[in-house]
């Protein structure tokens, strides 16, 4: 209804009293509009809903009862245009509060009052209210509309609630309210919200089987449920038959099918849309390029990344922090430590600020391609450009010095986040073991896997694993096998690289009966020794002097049919050479040459001491001259001499011996070059 001149006048009247006047000032207001009202109350509709409009709220209340009080009757589209502004204003509350006062004012809610009511509640999150409200309407004879229902079912999609549009779905049919596209797309809306992907699929074509065409939101909310729901074929045929439905895809439609690519780890199919959307002339936003270049990265493809990238620009679309992320980090994973640094250092001319995450993917680049100085000025120019490292930044700054052999600077990394308000994680403290290891400083790493309860950091395998590295290299066989004993009590449980590595510490240790019974109690606790922990076995046998042990592990090894190595063949030979068993040498070097496994240096030299102890000078002078023919280094050629010369002398060939020692000086002069041409190098 046109608002009068007179009713303008009053309008800016009662607008001017401010959010709080007093019931004599309303009175002066209206004075003059009452007496209008008692003749035709229509006419104070347009006062009161232009009061609700300006968040007034409590002065159209206010006015209402004015009007009661001066028997002016009080409409239903007075009290719903109330209801409806505050819908408008947010005020759930003051619509409910309206809505109850109706009838003490003799006026009857109707479908109007009762869904603007629900659509204030539904906007404020009040999903149980919505409902309650549909549930009472009946009760007050006033049947609900599809309105009421697209109101509560999207009320139930906010609240994420998936089961209660279904069953409203069901309330429409028995009181002959028949849903429409709205309905139908909200309650889709709410299942793809509660990742019920099936059931919003199920949704869409109980739409199409009763003959009505779903929109594009309808479809998009589809295809959304099936990116959660990891449906990326299904999503992908929803798109392709969008224009069988007369419908054409957009924006949003094609990034929920590019990010449903993406979580099932389809690169192509998520980089063939950008191309399609294209020819469609739809234009792809940064959720769709996000999605694909995240794709990308998880295939490694970072050359890819980059093309999208450089098109981006071309597309009117400007990169930010994500899509440049993405890209250094499938860069950082095909080992293009160059690349992330210069992405790294293009991000500010496209004025974007690198983040955290982006300074920690350029530090764990440099880490990767072993430039550890690089990734240290890294780490300290994050404050110049107003970005504080955490935890992830240290943790990679101090895998780098780990892979450079740096420990005296994991070390200081490692002790100055406490200091900035960082504390260490499992990772911090496993890289700086491994680099401890690394350096020969056992002590170190055994010191700092002590303090790490302490500093509530539980030591993980990786932890362990170099600790007890640490000292099978440092010679501190006692310490490992404490070590890998105290493990189960700290809930870490050893696997086969952790015997191994103790195993090893035996064998420097000399501890050959020890070695054994690591080896021995493996298979105990459901773990398979595997080749190294069988060559370390041997091995400790070899240096205990014990050859029948030797050969006893290399008959189990081939039991669990499990091919020996050179190096298990190295021990065996040795410890059979070594207990003047020259004769079984000889013969397992014979068996490697059947086993066409090519003998090294270690086996050879292991023969011709073999052949010096048995007399045997013809057969270690030809072995000297296989290994010769061999890609050995001249230092072992040079030491396999020995044996051979004095097998020669035993068996009365001086002519020989001293034929050899000539060709021995020979080698030891190109050891000698070697050598010069290595620390020239």
């Amino acid at each position: 209804m046109p608002i009068s001149s007179g009713s303008f006048v009053t309008q800016q009247r009662l607008l001017a009293l401010g959010p709080s006047p007093q019931r004599n000032e309303l009175s002066a207001a209206l004075e003059g509009e009452l007496s209008k009202w008692q003749v035709n109350p229509k006419h104070a509709t347009s006062i009161v809903k232009a009061l609700a409009e300006h968040r007034l709220l409590c002065i159209a209340k206010q006015v209402l009862c004015l009007m009661l009080g001066c028997r002016v009757d009080i409409g239903v589209f007075h009290s719903s245009a109330i209801i409806s502004a505050c819908k408008a204003a947010g005020q759930w509350q003051l619509a409910l509060n309206m809505l109850s006062d109706m009838p003490g004012m003799s006026v009857i809610p109707n479908a109007i009052s009762y869904n603007a009511a629900m659509s204030a509640c539904s906007r404020g999150g009040q999903w149980q209210l919505t409902l309650s409200l549909l549930a009472t309407m009946p009760d007050t004879r006033v049947m609900p509309t599809v309105i009421s229902y697209s109101t509560a079912i999207s009320a139930c999609k906010k609240g994420s609630q998936w089961q209660l549009p279904l069953s409203l779905l069901g309330n429409m049919h028995d009181t002959r309210a028949m849903p429409d596209t709205i309905i139908y797309s909200a309650a889709i809306s709410a299942c793809e919200k509660g990742g019920q992907w099936q059931m919003a699929l199920s949704l869409l074509n109980t739409l199409l089987d009763m003959s009505m065409m779903p929109d594009t939101i309808c479809c998009s909310a589809v295809i959304s449920a099936c990116e959660k729901g990891c449906q990326w074929q299904l999503a992908l045929c929803l798109l392709s038959d969008m224009p069988s439905m007369m419908l054409m895809p957009d924006t949003i439609c094609y990034s929920a099918v590019t990010s449903a690519c993406k979580n099932g780890g389809q690169w192509q199919p998520a980089l063939g849309l950008l191309s399609t959307m294209h020819h469609m002339r739809v234009m792809p936003d940064m959720v769709c390029y996000s999605a694909v270049t995240s794709a990308c990265k998880a295939a490694g493809e970072w050359q890819l990344i980059l093309n999208v990238l450089s098109s981006m620009s071309g597309r009117h679309v400007a990169p930010n922090e994500i899509s440049y992320n993405a890209a250094m980090s499938a860069c950082s994973k095909g080992g293009q430590w160059q690349l992330v640094l210069n992405l790294l250092n293009s991000m500010a001319d496209v004025r974007v600020l690198p983040s955290v995450i982006s300074f920690s993917t350029a530090i764990s680049a440099c880490e990767k391609g072993g430039r550890w100085q690089l990734a240290l000025n890294m780490l300290s120019s994050m404050p110049d450009m107003r970005t504080m490292p955490d935890t992830i930044c240290y943790s990679a700054a101090i895998s780098a010095c780990e892979k450079g052999c740096q420990w005296p600077l994991a070390l200081s990394l490692l002790s100055i986040m406490p200091d900035i308000n960082l504390l260490p994680d499992t990772i911090c403290y496993s890289a700086f073991m491994s680099a401890c290891e690394k350096g020969g400083q056992w002590e170190l790493a055994l010191s700092f896997l002590s303090t790490m309860p302490d500093m509530r950091v539980m030591p993980d395998t990786i932890c362990y694993s170099a600790v007890i590295s640490a000292c099978e290299k440092g010679g501190q066989w006692q310490m490992a096998l404490s070590l890998l004993s105290i493990m189960p009590d700290m809930s870490v449980m050893p696997d086969t690289i952790y015997y191994s590595t103790a195993i090893s510490a035996c064998v420097k240790g000399g501890q050959w009966q020890l070695a054994l019974s690591l080896l021995s109690i493996m298979p105990d606790i459901s773990l398979l020794p595997d080749t190294i922990c069988f060559n370390a076995a041997i091995s400790a046998c070899e240096k205990g002097g014990q050859w029948q042990v030797s050969l006893s592990l290399l008959s189990t090894y081939q039991d669990l049919q499990m091919m020996p190595d050179m190096v298990c063949y190295s021990a065996v030979m040795s410890a059979c050479e070594n207990a003047g068993q020259w004769q079984l040498a000889l013969r397992f070097l014979s068996t490697m040459h059947d086993t066409k496994l090519m003998p090294d240096s270690i086996c050879y030299n292991a023969a011709m001491r073999a052949c010096d102890k048995g007399g045997k000078w013809q057969l270690a002078l030809s072995f000297l001259r296989m290994s010769c023919l061999s890609t050995f280094s001249n230092e072992v050629s040079y030491n396999c001499y020995n044996s051979v010369i004095g097998a020669c002398e035993k068996g009365g060939q001086r002519q020989v011996a001293v034929s050899l020692l000539g060709e021995q000086a020979m080698a030891a002069l190109h050891l000698l070059g070697d050598v010069h041409q290595q620390e020239l190098d």
